[in-house]
Formats: structure tokens, sequence, C-alpha cells
């Protein structure tokens, strides 16, 4: 995880390196900088796919394995554009674009609407914000690809050897960007925010074993972190040392806060990374680790500021390029961590006994799954009652008689946890 995050770093900051810094370097170093990124993506994919394929989903991980390929297969054509022909199609570029997005996107609303049906089983506020904060990143990268889409519209077809301090002069979707910022930034910060709320809950338990001051002093950290760049809407603090050394401020700009929504990923990830600790069930922890691992890179690849100005070559691609995976790795972990809790009821009551915050998402999400286990039992067992040559008012279940039943069943699991059963 944390070598993915830093490649994810990286490969979002070099052109704002080059863009905003004195010193470029050459064209053939760049594009084969660019390769090098392009075969540590191919690596990183191919483990994650790996540890993918042992758990899951089966038709889900399919539609991510060919999004995969088909990426991988769109990259090596734009490398091939580069070393044979020095120049790339945008088309190409928006391709890839569209597919990572469309992609993501299934599978994040795929996620809110599971995390939607666990809420309504057990109405639980960090569920909610779960829903909230992926449903929000949603919208981000919906106008994310409206944007990219408009944006490379506006670019010739095809992009030669040319220095970034050119192409960042020359961009054609300047008063674009002025259109679509303001949003994204709200978008981006209504997302992190509601997740870092959701991870504070999680993480409050470490307040009565390291003090409340230094609890929140590491919590706020990370969020003073992510906000500072927002502060050209209110303090414009930097603009005065703009004003008087814009290259010194532009770089200490980028070397400072690249890593913003990154570090953001990594603090909700130690939620899923702390549970993990504490469960004993090798099949478990590995679920658990998953969604941690899927968390950080899916907040951390939502980036496409260097993608917007489609330089040569292409760099912040590999980014986003991650995106689907981070997403499949989080819906993948949580669903299968629900379904264990869900069929193991010594899990379940080795949980209940437990005081700590991250394993009450656990427990809530168990419980959410196993609701809706019972609930479509109770439609196939009426659907093949009904079979039967008897009177309808004998054997038919309403459903509000059958979402009693399993209320019923889940106080008295809940019951157990005051008991100490």
């Amino acid at each position: 995880m944390a070598f993915t995050v830093a490649f994810i770093t990286i490969d979002s900051s070099v052109f704002k390196f080059e863009a905003f810094g004195n010193n470029e370097l050459s064209i053939k170093s760049n594009v084969t900088l660019f390769i090098i990124f392009s075969i540590i993506f191919s690596a990183i994919s191919g483990i994650l796919l790996r540890i993918l394929k042992v758990e899951a989903l089966k038709y889900s991980y399919i539609m991510v394995s060919i999004c995969q390929y088909f990426i991988m297969t769109l990259l090596a054509l734009i490398i091939l554009q580069l070393v044979i022909f020095n120049r790339y199609s945008v088309v190409l570029l928006l391709m890839e674009m569209l597919i990572i997005h469309s992609t993501s996107l299934v599978t994040l609303f795929y996620l809110v609407k599971t995390l939607i049906n666990w809420f309504r089983s057990n109405k639980n506020r960090i569920v909610i914000l779960y829903a909230i904060s992926f449903s929000l990143l949603s919208l981000n990268i919906i106008v994310s690809t409206v944007y990219l889409a408009y944006d490379f519209s506006l670019h010739i077809p095809y992009k030669r050897p040319n220095s970034i301090h050119m192409f960042l002069v020359t961009l054609p979707g300047a008063k674009l960007f002025l259109t679509f910022e303001p949003l994204l930034d709200i978008l981006s910060f209504t997302s992190f925010v509601t997740g870092w709320i959701t991870t504070t809950f999680l993480l409050s338990q470490y307040r009565h074993r390291i003090g409340n001051i230094k609890y929140w002093s590491l919590m706020s950290v990370p969020l003073i972190y992510f906000l500072f760049p927002f502060e050209t809407y209110g303090l414009n603090i930097t603009h005065t040392l703009m004003t008087e050394n814009p290259v010194l401020t532009a770089t200490l700009n980028v070397l400072i806060f690249s890593a913003t929504k990154q570090v953001g990923g990594i603090l909700f990830a130690s939620v899923f990374l702390t549970a993990a600790s504490l469960v004993k069930r090798p099949k478990l922890k590995n679920s658990i680790i998953n969604s941690g691992i899927g968390i950080a890179i899916l907040f951390g690849s939502v980036e496409i500021d260097s993608l917007v100005y489609a330089v040569y070559p292409p760099f912040g691609l590999m980014t986003i390029m991650l995106m689907p995976l981070g997403a499949f790795l989080l819906l993948n972990g949580l669903i299968t961590s629900a379904g264990q809790m869900s069929r193991d009821a010594a899990l379940r009551k080795e949980f209940y006994r437990s005081a700590e915050n991250q394993l009450s998402l656990l427990r809530t999400i168990g419980l959410g799954q196993m609701e809706n286990q019972l609930m479509k039992m109770s439609k196939n067992f009426s659907a093949r009652f009904s079979t039967f040559e008897k009177s309808e008012s004998e054997y038919e279940f309403e459903q509000q008689d059958i979402k009693q039943m399993v209320r019923d069943v889940l106080k008295e699991l809940n019951s157990r946890k005051s008991l100490g059963l």
C-alpha cells in the first residue's frame, strides 16, 4: 500500500515539478520516465489482481480484470506511438479516461447501494457517513469525466514533442478550468471531510490511551494538511509570496502539498489496518486489509490536475488507472468481511465482546448482510410455499411481517452484547 501510494504521488507530481520549476527534463528523458512508470504500474496491477483473484466476487472480478487489461493495452499503444511516431493520440487518452472513470463509478455505485442497504438494517451513523463520502467521491468523478472529455475535445488530435512549459502556456481549456475548479474543490473537500469525521469516530477509543490532546493533534494534522491548499479561497496567504518569488513558492507548494489526497487515503486506511490487527481469523484479516489498501488507493488516485494538460508524455495517466482497482478492492473487502461475519455466529459473539470502535463497523455490516440474506431466504421460501395448492391466506407472508421477524432475530443478537454472551 505504501509503495503504491508513493508511486501515485510521484506520477501525479512530475508534471507539477517540471511545470513550475526552473529545471525541466529533456523530452527523451520524460518519455523514458513515462515508460518506467508504465512498467511499475503494470507490476502493481498484476499483484493487486492476483490478490483479488483469491476471494473476489467472481463476475465483478472478471469485469475489473477486463477493464485493467484493456486500459493496459491502450497504454501500450500510447507508448508505441511515443517511441515510433514521436506523438500520441488524444483520442486514446480520452478512451482511457472514459473506461477508467466508468468502471470506477459502477463499482462505487454498487458500494454506496450496499452501504445504504446495511444502514436500513441497522441505523448506524458510521455506515451512512461512509455512504455519503463515497457518493460525493462519485460525483467528483462524474464532474471530472465531463471536464476532461470537454477539455480533450479542445486539444489538437495528436500531441507532439514539446516542452512542458509550452503545454502549460498554451492550455486550450484555461477558462474551462476556472468554471470547473470550484465545483471539483467543493466535492473533494466534502468527501474528504466526511471521511475524516468517520475516521475520528472509529478511532476515538485511542483518546483514552494516548489522551485527548495527542489524539486530536494527530487527527488534525492530516486535515490541516489537506485543507491548506484551499486557503486561496479565503486567506490567500501565499499570494504575496507568489508575487515576490513565483518559482520558489510554486516549487515549495508542489514539494510540500503534492500528497494531500494520498495522506488522507492512508489516514482512512488506518481504520481498517488497525481493525485487521485485532482479528485472528486469517481470511477475515485479509479481507479487512484489502479494504484498507482499496480506500487508500481510491482516494489517492482521484487526481486529474496533471492529466488535464495532456502533456507529452501524458504524466498523471497511471494515477487514475489505479482508480478501478482501488474501488474494487474496497468493495470486495467490505462485502467479503460482511459475508464472513453474517455466517459465523462465533465470530459475531467474539466481536460483541470487544469494545474497539473499528470492530463496530464490522459488526454493523455483518448484521446488515445477515438481514439481507435472511430476507432473500424468506422470499425464496415464500415463493416455493406458494406453489402448493392451498389457500393464499394460509401461507402468504406479508413483507412487513418478514421484516419484523428478521428484526426480532437481530434484536436477540444485539442483546448478547449486554448479557456478555
